[in-house]
């Protein structure tokens, strides 16, 4: 029985840094909802088999930052092997879609309902879509605790997750080459932000580096440049441009 207390014991630990990293990757992100899949939890647990009590115990550590949550389960599962596709963990009251689908569709879904909450796959919201290790989490924590580095230093805010067909992803790969090209070094007079949540892409008054462009990118719905008429001018042209040469048809810009 201690032995049994004692992983329980070590199992809540690592599920609550588990927890505070989704609550800040939330946070940051602006979303309601993450969605975690089965393999995202293989990588954060570091398992390939689940049993249904450690899934039990995972929801439980990580209700105090998301009370709300629903498993996408798969047939045949028991006790023994807790087989599912994805978890919904929420801050706010949510019913999932009936019906079968894929996440994508079902987050759709979800931001289009009544409650038009916030939904998002945890790896759009990694840097590179990878979902850290538990070891590379306690790190960033501990720095981030600590003052001596910023949330936006690990986590890739994508304020409007990319959950779209293949044609639009090669639409913002493209997208984020040319304005790179624009874009990169450049020093603004004011910051480009995200119509959506008001948060900061690009910044003011530093050259700006790959990393803020792909923000630019994958948020090119919804941008705000204070003012500044002629980035905006660019940046809409490089769009357009970009839009004709993949056979691209762009919804309606939030700018």
């Amino acid at each position: 029985m201690a032995i049994d207390s004692q992983h329980r014991d070590a199992c809540r630990q690592q599920h609550r840094v588990i927890g505070h990293y989704l609550a800040v990757t939330a946070w940051l992100s602006g979303m309601d909802c993450i969605v975690v899949t089965r393999g995202d939890l293989e990588v954060l647990l570091g398992l390939q088999r689940f049993k249904l009590t450690r899934m039990e115990w995972f929801e439980e550590d990580v209700k105090p930052w998301f009370p709300f949550q629903n498993v996408v389960e798969l047939e045949g599962s028991d006790e023994y092997s807790f087989s599912f596709y994805s978890l919904y963990l929420s801050r706010i009251s949510f019913d999932l879609p009936d019906g079968t689908m894929g996440d994508e569709e079902r987050i759709r879904r979800l931001q289009r309902g009544k409650c038009a909450m916030r939904t998002a796959l945890l790896s759009d919201l990694c840097p590179e879509s990878k979902v850290p290790k538990v070891s590379t989490i306690v790190s960033y924590l501990s720095l981030l605790t600590s003052g001596l580095v910023g949330p936006e230093s690990f986590i890739s805010i994508t304020v409007e997750p990319l959950h779209c067909s293949p044609a639009e992803r090669e639409f913002v790969k493209s997208l984020t080459t040319e304005l790179s090209k624009e874009l990169v070094g450049e020093v603004l007079e004011s910051p480009i932000r995200s119509k959506y949540s008001g948060r900061s892409l690009a910044p003011a008054r530093f050259p700006l580096k790959e990393k803020h462009v792909q923000q630019v990118a994958k948020n090119y719905r919804h941008l705000e440049f204070k003012g500044n008429f002629d980035l905006k001018r660019t940046v809409n042209s490089v769009i357009q441009r970009v839009a004709r040469r993949t056979n691209w048809k762009l919804p309606s810009l939030a700018f």
